[in-house]
């Protein structure tokens, strides 16, 4: 049984998988183990990977010509090209290669340069103008390992409704393939084998179309957003959550920190504003959204690595439902730094009672929240308050300068909400961007 998990949890599409040894086995008695073990070969009904049945090598001519064909191409990555061993390095050599336009899911991050000037950042609910202007706008939409779940698309009927392009999906998973969105090809391979593929195909060596008015409707976009972004980094009182992320992200840039997150406001903030420098060093909870995840994960990462520096972003609500990890946190005196983004509530629960529920707030207000710092210093951990741009400066420098754990606790406009945003249900064009005047 533990070498089928094993095999289950490193193959075809990895992930976590449970064993469950119940009491009366752990206490039962027996003979001889190796004869025993010799003798146990039940295995269980559990559907495992099995080879796929239409590989990259009989669908490449499909796909360049498609490319070949296309206008305005999107390549959208999801978090299979994270988890898929060696797919990033063929993902950006096919990216350089064919200089299309990509964008990635929540946990597709990292897995594109953010300095490639082909890069849009992040698409869906909470995704950059240009990346979802590029969703909703492209020709061609080539998508591997996403799921094309609701945080993309919005509603899948409308989606598909409105769907005016040809669609290539790429994935591990036959399942994953047609459940939401219905794909023109469809391509059951490994993200690493699929970008491999394209680029060993004979079709690769000569293919050349640069979509430059694309990509200039594209740059245009990502300026216009670029300059926009540029008004959410001033320095005020009280702290907005995009100064503090982006001040976090100056002070630790070409260290190639791992950041963790949460989940909630702050986890978009991240997203929008972090520059992630390397793959599988952002860590976050995307399809569960489980509140609680930040800190157990950033230990976890830590220990992982405790020659990095670990950048933990959580919100008051999720940070309070584990709160009692930070004992373990100075056990291991590992160099997480932990950012309490405290705004006084749980911001996305209380953003979408403003915005669709009529500002009628319900469990969602945090009027008692404690002394973090207190808290943090009670286990042994150095801690400090920030309420305004000097001692916000001031707790990075002594966060960074810590061998070991530091916590900030971190006072924001409890009304901030997070934009862009495509409301629940609406699709990539229907996307909110913030008020600045």
């Amino acid at each position: 049984m533990l070498e089928e998990a094993w095999e289950l949890t490193t193959s075809g599409r990895p992930g976590p998988v449970l064993v469950n040894i119940p009491k009366d086995i752990q206490q039962m008695e027996i003979g001889d183990f190796d004869e025993l073990m010799a003798s146990n070969k039940i295995r269980s009904n559990y559907v495992r990977h099995r080879p796929v049945k239409i590989r990259t090598e009989s669908l490449a001519d499909k796909v360049y010509e498609a490319l070949r064909t296309s206008e305005r191409p999107l390549l959208l990555v999801g978090g299979g090209c994270i988890i898929s061993p060696g797919a990033v390095d063929t993902l950006r050599a096919f990216v350089n290669h064919t200089g299309i336009p990509v964008a990635n899911t929540l946990m597709g991050k990292g897995a594109v340069s953010e300095d490639n000037p082909c890069y849009l950042g992040n698409v869906g609910m909470h995704g950059t103008p240009q990346a979802n202007l590029a969703m909703g706008r492209s020709d061609l939409l080539l998508a591997v390992g996403a799921r094309f779940s609701d945080r993309v698309i919005g509603d899948p009927a409308r989606y598909n409704q409105l769907l005016d392009k040809n669609l290539i999906h790429v994935d591990i998973d036959i399942a994953e393939i047609g459940k939401n969105v219905r794909p023109d090809i469809e391509i059951e391979d490994d993200a690493a084998d699929f970008f491999k593929k394209m680029l060993e195909s004979p079709l690769a060596k000569d293919f050349v179309k640069d979509w430059q008015e694309w990509k200039d409707q594209l740059a245009d976009k990502k300026n216009q957003y670029e300059m926009l972004k540029q008004q959410m980094y001033q320095p005020v009182t009280p702290l907005t959550p995009q100064y503090v992320v982006h001040e976090v992200a100056s002070a630790v840039k070409g260290t190639d920190p791992i950041v963790v997150t949460d989940v909630g406001q702050h986890q978009m903030f991240t997203a929008q504003h972090f520059p992630i420098e390397s793959p599988r060093s952002w860590i976050t909870s995307g399809g569960a959204g489980t509140m609680g995840f930040g800190l157990p994960a950033a230990i976890g990462a830590s220990d992982a690595a405790p020659e990095r520096n670990t950048i933990l972003f959580t919100g008051d609500g999720g940070f309070q439902m584990t709160i009692e990890e930070l004992g373990l946190l100075k056990d291991l005196n590992l160099p997480v730094k932990v950012f309490i983004m405290d705004n006084a509530c749980l911001g996305m629960v209380r953003q979408w009672q403003e915005l669709f529920y009529g500002r009628n707030y319900s469990a969602s207000l945090l009027d008692n929240n404690p002394d973090f710092c207190m808290i943090a210093q009670a286990y042994g951990i150095p801690a400090g308050k920030a309420d305004d741009p000097e001692s916000l400066q001031a707790e990075i420098a002594k966060a960074l300068a810590e061998e070991g754990p530091y916590v900030v606790h971190v006072m924001l406009n409890p009304g901030d909400n997070v934009y862009p945003m495509i409301p629940a249900g609406k699709l990539p064009h229907e996307i909110i961007m913030p008020d600045m005047e």
